[in-house]
Protein backbone atom coordinates (compact mmCIF):
# COMPACT_ATOMS: atom_id res chain seq x y z
CA UNK A 1 0.00 0.00 0.00
CA UNK A 2 1.19 3.49 -0.55
CA UNK A 3 0.15 5.80 2.32
CA UNK A 4 -0.69 9.26 0.88
CA UNK A 5 -1.40 12.64 2.42
CA UNK A 6 -5.15 14.24 2.84
CA UNK A 7 -6.15 16.97 5.59
CA UNK A 8 -3.15 15.71 7.77
CA UNK A 9 -4.13 12.13 7.86
CA UNK A 10 -2.36 8.88 6.52
CA UNK A 11 -4.44 6.33 4.46
CA UNK A 12 -3.78 3.83 2.17
CA UNK A 13 -3.90 4.23 -1.96
CA UNK A 14 -4.20 1.30 -3.56
CA UNK A 15 -4.75 1.96 -7.51
CA UNK A 16 -5.94 -2.03 -8.16
CA UNK A 17 -8.58 -2.26 -5.77
CA UNK A 18 -11.99 -1.46 -7.51
CA UNK A 19 -13.93 1.52 -6.21
CA UNK A 20 -16.82 -0.62 -4.90
CA UNK A 21 -16.79 -4.06 -3.07
CA UNK A 22 -16.83 -7.26 -5.48
CA UNK A 23 -19.42 -9.36 -5.78
CA UNK A 24 -19.03 -12.91 -4.05
CA UNK A 25 -17.90 -14.53 -7.26
CA UNK A 26 -14.95 -12.05 -7.98
CA UNK A 27 -14.03 -12.75 -3.87
CA UNK A 28 -14.34 -16.61 -4.51
CA UNK A 29 -11.60 -15.74 -7.34
CA UNK A 30 -9.09 -14.85 -5.12
CA UNK A 31 -9.89 -16.59 -1.85
CA UNK A 32 -11.22 -13.99 0.20
CA UNK A 33 -14.34 -15.32 2.02
CA UNK A 34 -17.59 -13.67 2.49
CA UNK A 35 -19.18 -13.85 5.63
CA UNK A 36 -22.03 -15.94 6.38
CA UNK A 37 -24.80 -14.43 8.13
CA UNK A 38 -24.24 -16.56 11.41
CA UNK A 39 -20.36 -15.54 11.20
CA UNK A 40 -18.38 -13.22 13.33
CA UNK A 41 -15.98 -11.36 12.35
CA UNK A 42 -13.35 -10.58 15.50
CA UNK A 43 -10.30 -8.13 14.81
CA UNK A 44 -7.40 -7.79 17.29
CA UNK A 45 -4.75 -5.50 17.56
CA UNK A 46 -3.98 -2.55 18.92
CA UNK A 47 -5.06 -0.51 15.93
CA UNK A 48 -8.44 -2.18 16.27
CA UNK A 49 -8.70 -2.14 20.23
CA UNK A 50 -8.25 1.92 19.79
CA UNK A 51 -10.51 2.26 16.96
CA UNK A 52 -13.17 0.52 19.50
CA UNK A 53 -11.96 3.16 22.27
CA UNK A 54 -12.95 6.14 20.13
CA UNK A 55 -16.03 4.47 18.78
CA UNK A 56 -17.04 3.56 23.18
CA UNK A 57 -15.96 7.33 24.39
CA UNK A 58 -18.74 8.95 21.86
CA UNK A 59 -21.44 6.75 23.69
CA UNK A 60 -22.54 5.52 26.90
CA UNK A 61 -21.72 2.33 27.62
CA UNK A 62 -22.19 0.09 30.26
CA UNK A 63 -19.26 -2.74 30.13
CA UNK A 64 -16.02 -1.53 30.96
CA UNK A 65 -13.80 -4.06 29.37
CA UNK A 66 -12.86 -4.22 25.56
CA UNK A 67 -12.68 -7.33 25.02
CA UNK A 68 -16.12 -8.65 23.32
CA UNK A 69 -16.95 -5.22 22.30
CA UNK A 70 -18.50 -5.03 19.16
CA UNK A 71 -18.21 -2.46 16.68
CA UNK A 72 -20.92 -1.63 13.76
CA UNK A 73 -19.78 -1.10 10.46
CA UNK A 74 -21.47 2.20 10.41
CA UNK A 75 -20.10 3.51 13.79
CA UNK A 76 -16.59 2.13 12.30
CA UNK A 77 -17.12 4.53 9.17
CA UNK A 78 -18.09 7.59 11.35
CA UNK A 79 -14.73 7.14 13.74
CA UNK A 80 -12.84 6.72 10.13
CA UNK A 81 -14.44 9.71 8.68
CA UNK A 82 -13.65 11.69 11.80
CA UNK A 83 -9.78 10.71 11.87
CA UNK A 84 -9.35 11.95 8.26
CA UNK A 85 -11.35 15.49 9.28
CA UNK A 86 -9.03 16.42 12.01
CA UNK A 87 -5.57 16.97 11.11
CA UNK A 88 -3.00 15.56 12.83
CA UNK A 89 -1.29 18.12 14.91
CA UNK A 90 -5.38 18.64 16.49
CA UNK A 91 -5.72 14.67 16.92
CA UNK A 92 -4.85 15.00 20.97
CA UNK A 93 -8.52 16.06 21.25
CA UNK A 94 -10.26 13.16 19.83
CA UNK A 95 -11.49 11.03 22.99
CA UNK A 96 -9.77 7.51 23.17
CA UNK A 97 -7.35 8.29 21.30
CA UNK A 98 -3.63 6.72 22.03
CA UNK A 99 -1.31 9.51 21.37
CA UNK A 100 1.51 6.65 20.24
CA UNK A 101 -1.16 5.93 17.40
CA UNK A 102 -2.23 9.08 16.32
CA UNK A 103 0.29 8.81 13.06
CA UNK A 104 -1.14 5.17 11.96
CA UNK A 105 -4.65 4.68 13.12
CA UNK A 106 -6.43 6.45 10.40
CA UNK A 107 -4.54 4.31 7.84
CA UNK A 108 -5.37 0.92 9.86
CA UNK A 109 -8.82 2.45 10.00
CA UNK A 110 -9.24 2.28 6.39
CA UNK A 111 -7.77 -0.92 6.22
CA UNK A 112 -9.78 -2.68 8.37
CA UNK A 113 -13.80 -0.94 7.01
CA UNK A 114 -12.42 -1.98 3.34
CA UNK A 115 -11.91 -5.28 4.64
CA UNK A 116 -15.62 -5.13 6.07
CA UNK A 117 -16.87 -4.02 3.02
CA UNK A 118 -15.33 -6.82 0.70
CA UNK A 119 -16.17 -9.75 2.68
CA UNK A 120 -19.96 -7.95 3.79
CA UNK A 121 -18.85 -8.10 7.69
CA UNK A 122 -21.68 -5.75 9.52
CA UNK A 123 -19.79 -5.75 12.54
CA UNK A 124 -16.32 -6.12 14.58
CA UNK A 125 -16.00 -8.18 17.60
CA UNK A 126 -13.05 -6.73 19.71
CA UNK A 127 -10.86 -9.40 20.61
CA UNK A 128 -8.79 -8.12 24.05
CA UNK A 129 -5.79 -10.83 23.44
CA UNK A 130 -3.83 -10.96 20.37
CA UNK A 131 -2.32 -13.89 18.31
CA UNK A 132 0.87 -14.70 20.55
CA UNK A 133 -1.72 -15.50 23.19
CA UNK A 134 -4.00 -17.61 20.78
CA UNK A 135 -0.72 -19.60 19.72
CA UNK A 136 0.07 -20.43 23.25
CA UNK A 137 -3.29 -21.61 24.14
CA UNK A 138 -3.63 -23.67 21.00
CA UNK A 139 -0.64 -25.27 22.26
CA UNK A 140 -0.39 -25.22 25.85
CA UNK A 141 -4.64 -25.67 26.75
CA UNK A 142 -7.37 -27.54 25.61
CA UNK A 143 -9.51 -24.81 24.57
CA UNK A 144 -13.12 -25.12 25.96
CA UNK A 145 -16.29 -24.56 24.69
CA UNK A 146 -17.92 -21.26 25.37
CA UNK A 147 -19.98 -22.48 28.03
CA UNK A 148 -17.23 -24.12 29.73
CA UNK A 149 -15.14 -21.13 29.77
CA UNK A 150 -18.70 -19.46 31.64
CA UNK A 151 -18.64 -22.35 34.00
CA UNK A 152 -15.49 -21.73 34.84
CA UNK A 153 -15.47 -17.68 35.22
CA UNK A 154 -18.37 -18.24 37.75
CA UNK A 155 -16.58 -21.09 39.38
CA UNK A 156 -13.21 -18.89 39.55
CA UNK A 157 -15.59 -15.70 40.56
CA UNK A 158 -17.83 -16.88 43.80
CA UNK A 159 -14.36 -18.92 45.46
CA UNK A 160 -12.72 -15.24 45.83
CA UNK A 161 -15.24 -14.57 48.71
CA UNK A 162 -15.83 -16.29 51.94
CA UNK A 163 -19.39 -14.57 52.29
CA UNK A 164 -20.12 -17.11 49.10
CA UNK A 165 -21.55 -20.60 50.35
CA UNK A 166 -21.63 -23.34 47.83
CA UNK A 167 -24.60 -25.02 49.88
CA UNK A 168 -26.87 -22.08 49.87
CA UNK A 169 -25.60 -21.19 46.27
CA UNK A 170 -26.74 -24.74 44.95
CA UNK A 171 -29.90 -25.29 47.08
CA UNK A 172 -30.66 -21.89 45.20
CA UNK A 173 -30.18 -22.74 41.80
CA UNK A 174 -32.05 -25.66 41.97
CA UNK A 175 -35.13 -23.64 43.39
CA UNK A 176 -34.40 -21.24 40.78
CA UNK A 177 -34.37 -23.66 37.71
CA UNK A 178 -37.29 -25.61 39.13
CA UNK A 179 -39.55 -21.91 39.40
CA UNK A 180 -38.10 -21.29 36.20
CA UNK A 181 -39.14 -24.69 33.97
CA UNK A 182 -42.88 -24.53 36.05
CA UNK A 183 -43.50 -20.62 34.45
CA UNK A 184 -41.33 -20.14 31.25
CA UNK A 185 -41.10 -23.99 29.93
CA UNK A 186 -39.75 -22.56 26.69
CA UNK A 187 -37.42 -19.87 27.78
CA UNK A 188 -34.28 -19.80 25.49
CA UNK A 189 -30.38 -21.01 26.41
CA UNK A 190 -29.10 -17.73 27.00
CA UNK A 191 -31.79 -16.50 29.25
CA UNK A 192 -31.54 -20.18 31.28
CA UNK A 193 -27.93 -19.83 31.86
CA UNK A 194 -28.35 -16.14 32.91
CA UNK A 195 -30.67 -17.70 36.33
CA UNK A 196 -28.58 -19.99 36.82
CA UNK A 197 -25.13 -17.99 36.95
CA UNK A 198 -27.37 -15.23 38.89
CA UNK A 199 -28.44 -18.15 41.47
CA UNK A 200 -24.86 -19.17 42.01
CA UNK A 201 -23.54 -15.28 42.42
CA UNK A 202 -25.93 -13.27 44.32
CA UNK A 203 -24.31 -14.22 47.68
CA UNK A 204 -20.77 -12.76 46.72
CA UNK A 205 -22.47 -9.02 46.89
CA UNK A 206 -23.01 -9.85 50.75
CA UNK A 207 -18.71 -9.05 50.99
CA UNK A 208 -19.79 -5.29 50.52
CA UNK A 209 -23.10 -4.98 52.14
CA UNK A 210 -25.70 -7.83 53.12
CA UNK A 211 -28.85 -5.30 52.63
CA UNK A 212 -27.13 -4.03 49.36
CA UNK A 213 -26.09 -7.12 48.25
CA UNK A 214 -27.88 -7.67 45.03
CA UNK A 215 -26.73 -4.01 43.70
CA UNK A 216 -23.20 -4.92 44.94
CA UNK A 217 -23.39 -8.62 43.44
CA UNK A 218 -24.67 -7.12 39.97
CA UNK A 219 -21.61 -4.28 39.98
CA UNK A 220 -19.01 -7.18 40.90
CA UNK A 221 -20.53 -8.66 37.79
CA UNK A 222 -19.82 -6.07 35.46
CA UNK A 223 -16.01 -5.85 36.69
CA UNK A 224 -14.71 -8.61 36.91
CA UNK A 225 -13.19 -10.46 34.04
CA UNK A 226 -15.62 -13.41 32.87
CA UNK A 227 -14.36 -14.78 30.36
CA UNK A 228 -16.78 -16.75 27.77
CA UNK A 229 -19.93 -14.05 28.60
CA UNK A 230 -20.29 -11.67 25.47
CA UNK A 231 -21.30 -8.20 26.68
CA UNK A 232 -24.59 -8.80 26.32
CA UNK A 233 -24.34 -12.02 28.78
CA UNK A 234 -22.21 -9.62 31.41
CA UNK A 235 -25.53 -7.28 31.08
CA UNK A 236 -28.51 -9.80 31.10
CA UNK A 237 -26.33 -11.45 34.29
CA UNK A 238 -26.25 -7.80 36.51
CA UNK A 239 -29.55 -6.37 35.57
CA UNK A 240 -31.13 -9.37 36.76
CA UNK A 241 -29.38 -9.56 39.92
CA UNK A 242 -29.86 -5.84 40.35
CA UNK A 243 -33.68 -6.28 39.50
CA UNK A 244 -34.10 -9.12 42.02
CA UNK A 245 -33.68 -6.37 44.84
CA UNK A 246 -37.07 -5.25 45.11
CA UNK A 247 -36.68 -2.54 42.17
CA UNK A 248 -37.74 -2.55 38.86
CA UNK A 249 -34.89 -3.88 36.28
CA UNK A 250 -33.66 -1.02 35.18
CA UNK A 251 -32.69 -2.20 31.84
CA UNK A 252 -31.93 1.23 30.24
CA UNK A 253 -29.18 1.36 32.65
CA UNK A 254 -27.49 -1.26 30.36
CA UNK A 255 -28.13 0.16 26.88
CA UNK A 256 -26.91 0.15 23.95
CA UNK A 257 -26.30 -3.46 24.97
CA UNK A 258 -30.22 -4.03 26.62
CA UNK A 259 -32.81 -2.94 24.37
CA UNK A 260 -36.63 -2.41 24.94
CA UNK A 261 -37.20 -5.41 24.19
CA UNK A 262 -35.19 -6.98 27.50
CA UNK A 263 -36.95 -5.22 29.79
CA UNK A 264 -40.15 -7.99 30.06
CA UNK A 265 -37.26 -11.31 30.11
CA UNK A 266 -35.31 -9.52 32.32
CA UNK A 267 -38.21 -8.89 34.52
CA UNK A 268 -38.77 -11.96 34.88
CA UNK A 269 -35.73 -13.41 35.34
CA UNK A 270 -35.11 -11.26 38.58
CA UNK A 271 -38.82 -11.93 40.35
CA UNK A 272 -37.72 -15.99 39.77
CA UNK A 273 -34.33 -15.52 41.37
CA UNK A 274 -35.67 -12.86 44.44
CA UNK A 275 -38.59 -15.87 44.99
CA UNK A 276 -35.53 -18.32 44.94
CA UNK A 277 -33.26 -16.14 47.32
CA UNK A 278 -36.40 -15.43 49.59
CA UNK A 279 -37.44 -19.24 50.08
CA UNK A 280 -33.84 -20.56 50.23
CA UNK A 281 -33.40 -18.40 52.79
CA UNK A 282 -36.39 -20.18 54.88
CA UNK A 283 -35.39 -23.84 53.35
CA UNK A 284 -33.58 -24.92 56.86
CA UNK A 285 -30.87 -26.32 54.86
CA UNK A 286 -33.47 -29.29 52.98
CA UNK A 287 -33.43 -29.89 49.86
CA UNK A 288 -37.29 -29.22 49.14
CA UNK A 289 -38.28 -27.52 45.86
CA UNK A 290 -41.74 -25.42 45.25
CA UNK A 291 -43.76 -27.02 42.62
CA UNK A 292 -45.56 -25.01 40.35
CA UNK A 293 -48.99 -25.60 39.27
CA UNK A 294 -51.13 -23.26 37.31
CA UNK A 295 -55.36 -22.78 37.73
CA UNK A 296 -57.23 -23.31 34.95
CA UNK A 297 -58.38 -20.55 32.73
CA UNK A 298 -56.15 -18.03 33.56
CA UNK A 299 -56.57 -17.62 37.26
CA UNK A 300 -53.15 -17.46 38.59
CA UNK A 301 -50.40 -19.02 39.37
CA UNK A 302 -50.12 -21.52 42.57
CA UNK A 303 -46.38 -22.50 44.51
CA UNK A 304 -46.72 -25.53 46.48
CA UNK A 305 -44.18 -25.39 49.16
CA UNK A 306 -43.09 -27.75 51.52
CA UNK A 307 -40.23 -28.11 54.51
CA UNK A 308 -39.30 -25.10 55.71
CA UNK A 309 -40.39 -22.71 53.23
CA UNK A 310 -44.27 -22.99 54.16
CA UNK A 311 -44.36 -20.10 55.95
CA UNK A 312 -43.26 -17.96 53.03
CA UNK A 313 -45.90 -15.20 51.31
CA UNK A 314 -45.37 -13.75 48.56
CA UNK A 315 -46.90 -10.26 49.92
CA UNK A 316 -44.15 -8.18 48.72
CA UNK A 317 -43.50 -9.61 45.35
CA UNK A 318 -47.29 -10.25 44.25
CA UNK A 319 -47.33 -7.12 42.27
CA UNK A 320 -44.40 -7.69 40.90
CA UNK A 321 -45.34 -10.91 39.62
CA UNK A 322 -48.69 -9.91 38.14
CA UNK A 323 -46.76 -7.49 36.55
CA UNK A 324 -44.37 -9.73 34.91
CA UNK A 325 -46.36 -12.73 34.34
CA UNK A 326 -49.76 -11.42 33.90
CA UNK A 327 -50.95 -13.94 36.66
CA UNK A 328 -51.95 -13.47 40.67
CA UNK A 329 -49.36 -15.58 42.69
CA UNK A 330 -50.57 -17.87 45.71
CA UNK A 331 -49.39 -20.35 47.89
CA UNK A 332 -50.46 -23.87 49.02
CA UNK A 333 -48.73 -25.74 52.08
CA UNK A 334 -48.06 -29.41 51.58
CA UNK A 335 -50.01 -30.88 54.90
CA UNK A 336 -48.01 -33.24 54.70
CA UNK A 337 -44.59 -31.51 55.43
CA UNK A 338 -42.94 -31.53 58.78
Amino acid sequence: MEPAARGGAAHPRVPHLRPAPPGGAALAEVGVPVLEPVEQLVGTGGTIRNLAKIQRAQISYPIPRMHGYVLDRHALRRVVDLLVAVPFARRDAIAGLSRDRADTVTGGGVAVLTVMDWIQARSLMVSGQGLREGVALEHTTRLRSSAAARRASVTALVSRFTTWEEGRATRRRRIAATLLDGLLPHVDDELRDTLDHAALILDVGRSVDYYQRWEHAAAIVVAADLRGFSHRRIALLSSTIAGAGGSRPNVRAYAPVLSAADRLPVEQLSLILAIADQLERRSDSSDAVPQVRRRGRGRGVVLRLSGGCGGWQPSDIGRRFKRAFGHEISVEVDSAAP
